[in-house]
């Protein structure tokens, strides 16, 4: 089942988010960035403040009592970019490590494209870092396409996103 975050689940938001980043760009940066990443980005006070805003939207991926995922959705000024006129981002789809190959992430793509045309959109969007074969791979499957890229910086490790767009 998917379903929305409240904002008394926060703090599981907060472990969940720090265990799949940590799970997936391991080894990728200094230990130093990716804690002031962790620490920065998913800082428990911003998750609330994100969780009350209604341009953010996170979903939960539940199998009975356990959380296997989350998904975060921006429209209008929370998008980090302006890529697209009428467009929804995903800005993270993350699947617990345990829990990966399973087509969960396939369920939460499909979710965020239904979403997407729920809210009238003609775009979804997403940043993916460019070494991120298997993500890449996920993105161009789905029918994404690059359309640009942008810097994202994790402390002091300026890394390459590749922007990839599908219409719909």
């Amino acid at each position: 089942m998917i379903r929305p975050v409240s904002l008394e689940e926060a703090q599981l938001l907060q472990d969940l988010s720090r265990l799949t980043y940590r799970a997936t760009f391991q080894g990728t940066t200094s230990e130093e960035n990716l804690q002031e990443h962790l620490d920065t980005a998913y800082d428990l006070a911003r998750l609330e403040t994100e969780l009350g805003d209604p341009q953010v939207a996170y979903y939960f991926y539940q199998e009975g009592e356990q959380i296997l995922g989350y998904l975060r959705l921006n429209e209008g000024q929370a998008q980090t970019e302006s890529i697209h006129e009428n467009s929804l981002e995903i800005e993270r789809i993350y699947i617990h490590p345990d829990h990966k190959g399973r087509g969960l992430g396939q369920e939460l793509m499909n979710f965020a494209l239904d979403q997407a045309r729920k809210r009238g959109k003609t775009a979804i969007w997403l940043g993916v870092w460019e070494h991120n074969a298997p993500a890449l791979g996920f993105y161009q499957k789905n029918g994404f396409r690059q359309v640009g890229q942008h810097d994202f910086v994790m402390g002091d490790d300026v890394q390459t996103d590749l922007l990839y767009l599908k219409e719909i």
